[in-house]
């Protein structure tokens, strides 16, 4: 044991020793970003035409081949030391290639289904440039610790893949712009292969941005501009971008000619940096969506009832939330090129962490920041879950009505309140005055929040007993429509009219509610009709009959009944009772059970009498008396 024990005392020896070597290496790379960036505004050279007289560029070829040798060896150290990596990325790739060769043969048929597959046949017209593409985007997470040579020629290798795929995705004027931004990526490249000769670099370099002022130049011409269609319009915000990369690169060619070279290799590698990472970006967003849409399209994917039913709203948010992390990490490593992401990211932290202390109670934007975007995180996962729940999971399960929704919305209570206590925790809150505020909400609540309670109770009381649920015909309070949402506090009710109205949980539960379509959809229809006297009771069933056996929407079990009712005043009355399998089809039955029934009585010759009235007259004047026993009335008796 004790010898166990010496070894491990010793193995924590070598592991301290090595965590403070760590922290020194860190302290002087961070002292040397710092005197980096206090030494951009100091000039580390004179003025280029003079450099050129002083300095003979064929001396420094020694140097720039002793540099290409280096980079050589670091290759050669590299790929011994990862073969196995190296193969699992050559596995990567062929199996890529196999897959695009495969979606390319389908993907022409679902092109017919689906035209926004369009990009997605052009990409995959070119299986090889699109695997290389994807398994060059995934080779710097299998090597974390590369050479900056072989990070180099990743980058260049990449522009073959993207200087195939990306150009049919551009409008054709914009189009030369490419291949003149990958020529430039390849000249800076160059220029890390001769950085031995500082004076052949600052040369190389000038005239590249020459060459990037004159393109960006170029591009921004009003007439180029206005010529360009409606659909393809430059964004404000990209108009901007291009006037600001315009003053960057002037000013990084002021400084590269007046010697500050440091200064000009920010700005101006910052500027080209950011344009190919931008393109680089947009391929990776395009190259996703284009397997996502494929992927949906496949057998396998389209046996899932979310891909079916809402297969495009899942395909766009997916897109957009892929746009949105590549757009973060393009600006983090745009704010890397620049060499300013840690200042700006220290000043944010800085921003974020600031507080305002009112006495005891202390509050930062970044508190409050997190506690906001728990609670939007709580709601975006519960809506996600939900969706899948209610779009693929349940579909596909037995359950009763009304338990979906019931499992749906007690989920989403749970992760709201799991979301506002993580929100709590991460604003810093301390919990003890959570309870203080939770004893103080239960003053309030039995103050003048009763109804509040008694609603939200109301509500988890219909979502677990079930006696309303969505899609219900409910009638209460002489209110008759249809249940479209349960909610925490009220339930909303569609009218036959359209009107959409909000009935507290509350009444719901404590008022005399009647569901026209708890148990099933199925309601009785009454239809009456009367017949003058002297009519056959027993033709007029059998006609009633024949026009209910008629009608399609007329169940069979329960039958129709034709009943005789009684003796009114004018007619023989009868009812027809017949059911209707759904609810909401019940008036559009009565209206043509009554039509058909008129129509058969008319065709066997069954009058529907009018009302008839007899009146009993007791006194009369003799005028009246002689007109309605129907003697003559002369002029003069007018």
């Amino acid at each position: 044991a004790r010898e166990r024990l010496t070894v491990v005392l010793t193995l924590q020896d070598h592991v301290a020793e090595q965590g403070l070597r760590v922290e020194e290496a860190l302290d002087r790379i961070e002292t040397a970003r710092e005197e980096f960036r206090a030494e951009l505004l100091v000039a580390e050279a004179e003025p280029l035409w003079r450099d050129l007289r002083r300095h003979d560029l064929g001396t420094h070829g020694g140097a720039v081949l002793e540099s290409i040798r280096m980079d050589l060896r670091n290759l050669r150290g590299f790929a011994a030391s990862n073969g196995p990596r190296l193969l699992l990325d050559l596995v990567i790739f062929i199996l890529l290639l196999n897959a695009a060769f495969a979606l390319r043969r389908r993907v022409a048929q679902w092109t017919e289904d689906d035209p926004q597959l369009g990009r997605a046949a052009v990409m995959l017209g070119r299986p090889v440039s699109l695997a290389l593409l994807v398994s060059l985007l995934v080779f710097p997470s299998l090597h974390a610790f590369s050479p900056s040579v072989t990070d180099d020629i990743v980058s260049v290798l990449l522009l073959v893949p993207l200087l195939r795929v990306l150009p049919p995705l551009f409008e054709r004027t914009f189009r030369p712009l490419l291949y003149v931004v990958g020529g430039l990526f390849l000249i800076s490249r160059a220029r890390d292969l001769i950085d031995a000769a500082p004076v052949g670099e600052q040369l190389l370099y000038a005239a590249q941005l020459v060459v990037s002022i004159a393109i960006v130049a170029w591009l921004m011409r009003p007439a180029r501009l206005r010529a360009l269609p409606a659909d393809v319009r430059l964004p404000a915000a990209l108009r901007l971008a291009m006037r600001a990369s315009l003053l960057l690169l002037v000013s990084a060619l002021l400084a590269n000619l007046l010697g500050y070279r440091s200064l000009s290799g920010v700005l101006g590698d910052g500027v080209l940096t950011s344009i190919y990472l931008a393109l680089l970006a947009y391929g990776l967003v395009r190259a996703t969506d284009v397997i996502l849409r494929v992927a949906f399209h496949s057998r396998r994917a389209r046996q899932l009832g979310v891909v079916r039913r809402r297969g495009q709203t899942l395909l766009r948010w997916t897109v957009r939330l892929t746009a949105t992390g590549v757009g973060l990490a393009w600006v983090l490593t745009s704010l890397d090129a620049f060499a300013i992401r840690e200042p700006v990211i220290a000043g944010i932290y800085a921003m974020l962490t600031a507080s305002l202390s009112v006495g005891e109670l202390s509050v930062s934007l970044g508190d409050v920041l997190a506690f906001v975007l728990t609670i939007v995180a709580a709601f975006a996962v519960s809506n996600v879950i939900r969706f899948f729940l209610d779009e693929d999971v349940f579909p596909r399960m037995r359950l009763r009505r009304g338990v979906p929704n019931a499992i749906s919305t007690l989920l989403h209570y749970v992760f709201l309140l799991l979301g506002f206590a993580l929100a709590l925790s991460a604003a810093g809150m301390d919990f003890s005055r959570v309870t203080l505020l939770a004893g103080a909400f239960g003053v309030g609540i039995g103050f003048g929040l009763q109804n509040v309670v008694n609603n939200f109770v109301s509500g988890l009381i219909l979502l677990f007993e079930r006696p309303i649920q969505l899609g219900d015909t409910v009638e209460v309070g002489g209110l008759l429509g249809e249940v479209r949402r349960i909610g925490a506090r009220s339930s909303t009710v569609r009218t036959v009219d359209g009107a959409e109205v909000i009935v507290p949980n509350g009444k719901l539960i404590s008022d005399q509610v009647i569901n026209w379509t708890l148990s099933d959809r199925r309601r009785r229809i009454d239809v009456t009709v009367g017949v003058r006297y002297g009519t056959d009771p027993t033709r007029v069933q059998g006609i009633l009959l024949q026009v209910a056996a008629a009608n399609e929407s007329v169940i069979r079990d329960p039958a129709p009944q034709a009943l005789f009712v009684g003796f009114g005043d004018s007619s023989l009355d009868f009812l027809l009772r017949c059911w209707v399998p759904r609810f909401e089809e019940g008036y559009q039955l009565r209206s043509e059970l009554s039509v058909a029934i008129y129509a058969a009585l008319t065709e066997a010759d069954i009058q529907i009498p009018f009302p008839q009235r007899d009146l009993h007259l007791k006194s009369v004047d003799g005028e009246a008396g002689r007109a309605l026993s129907g003697g003559a009335v002369d002029d003069s008796d007018r």
